[in-house]
């Protein structure tokens, strides 16, 4: 039988066409004991193989025709009907059952389902944002997420961003599914500077709870600048935040910060070189300035995404 799912710590053995851009650098930091969340890949081909089994290839390549041959003008309209025949598509029984025991592997009430389509995190185009994450999704949502994410190939964003960049629009996507992490403190990082391009310069970004605030540009980070190669602090802006997001339960509650607290630093100087220490081995391990996706829970540092800084400017 085909294989389903392997976990992240054997990605590193497959090809970006079958793990996706954002799994395989994950795959390369468990191999290098950079402390990643616990998780499994679904491989790319299993949607190509749902796709082929049930006929959909035809239907989806003369929706994808129609809208090339538009010039994108309904392209709300077949990206509704694209990511329909996604949603509804029917999971077959053995790769519903290998999903489920990797899932059971885990140990964990909730995992984030996330996309990692091969063209993702590239250093040309990163697809940053196009495609579709879900967090803390439990064992009776998670064939409905995975089917979402495959459905976000075809989101209105993600078939703009192919026309305007004149690349194919995107195909083939794998699935992973980590264990979801309830962070305390979130955030980024880039090992080199974005705004001058001082490669001397790591930028760490921070903010208390889940990284969705910061994501979405709802709160202003901390921001550190650490001297790679002194290692040292050389400046720190604190940010003032007035609201945090965290999960009780797997339901993600927003709350106020009292305003006393809005202006306290994120992250200790000692955490701060944590951060910065761990982002410099990656970088060494993936021989490229990154862009790196990571957060605390307890004192435990987790990374989540690692990408190639695509020009001066990372998102």
């Amino acid at each position: 039988m085909t294989k389903v799912t392997i976990p992240l710590a054997q990605v590193h053995k497959f090809d970006v066409q079958e793990v996706g851009g954002k799994a395989l650098p994950l795959g390369t930091l468990v191999t290098n004991h950079i402390n990643v969340p616990k998780g499994f890949v679904i491989l790319a081909s299993v949607l190509s193989d749902i796709r082929t089994s049930d006929g959909l290839d035809k239907k989806i390549d003369s929706l994808l025709t129609e809208l090339r041959d538009s010039k994108m003008k309904n392209v709300d309209s077949v990206s509704q009907s694209l990511r329909k025949v996604l949603e509804e598509l029917k999971i077959p029984h053995h790769i519903e059952s290998a999903i489920s025991a990797a899932f059971q592997e885990l140990n964990t009430d909730y995992v984030a389902v996330r996309s990692s389509a091969s063209c993702e995190d590239q250093e040309n185009h990163s697809w940053a944002g196009e495609f579709d994450t879900y967090t803390f999704v439990n064992a009776g949502g998670l064939m409905q997420h995975i089917k979402k994410c495959w459905a976000s190939l075809y989101t209105s964003r993600a078939l703009m961003y192919a026309n305007k960049h004149n690349l194919p629009f995107a195909n083939d996507m794998a699935v992973l599914v980590q264990q979801m992490i309830n962070s305390d403190v979130s955030g980024v990082c880039f090992t080199k500077d974005p705004s001058s391009d001082d490669s001397n310069l790591i930028v760490i970004e921070a903010i208390w709870g889940l990284g969705e605030l910061l994501v979405h540009g709802d709160v202003t980070p901390d921001r550190y600048w650490i001297d790679k190669k002194k290692g040292i602090i050389l400046d720190i802006e604190v940010g003032s935040q007035n609201k945090n997001l965290n999960s009780y339960k797997g339901e993600k509650l927003q709350k106020n910060i009292i305003r006393k607290e809005q202006k306290n630093q994120k992250l200790t100087g000692e955490a701060i070189m944590t951060v910065a220490k761990t982002a410099s081995k990656i970088e060494k391990i993936m021989q490229a300035s990154q862009d790196i996706e990571w957060s605390f829970f307890g004192k435990h540092l987790y990374i989540f995404q690692t990408r190639p800084i695509t020009g001066s400017n990372p998102s």
